[in-house]
Parts: C-alpha cells; structure tokens; sequence
C-alpha cells in the first residue's frame, strides 16, 4: 500500500503593493512541479489587514 504524504500547508500574507507577495506566488507555482512527484504544496492568500491575515503575525513585545 503506498502512502501520500499531505501537501505542505503555505500561507502567503499579502499586503496591496507588496512586491515580495507576487515574488511569493511566483516561487510557489514554480515548485508546483513537485507534485509530479508526490510533494504536494497547498497555498493560500490572505489578507494582511484582515484578521486571519494577522492571526499568523507575532505580536509586537514590549
């Protein structure tokens, strides 16, 4: 029985006018070849201002 390992879970936080987002999605789907060979990536967008996009962000320490 072969296993298939679980895509790698990615998050892109996209700011408007973020040029390192699209250098981001650009990198991604270049490696989206990997599937071919059972390496699964999954990507999502979310938004820096919405609370989801901020969820994953550190909270700044006083």
């Amino acid at each position: 029985m072969t296993t298939v390992p679980r895509p790698v879970q990615v998050a892109v936080v996209e700011n408007p006018g973020c040029h390192f987002c699209d250098d981001a999605h650009a990198g991604l789907a270049g490696l989206a070849g990997l599937a071919r060979d059972g390496h699964a990536i999954q990507a999502t967008s979310l938004d820096a201002r919405a609370a989801d996009g901020q969820a994953p962000m550190p909270m700044p320490r006083s």
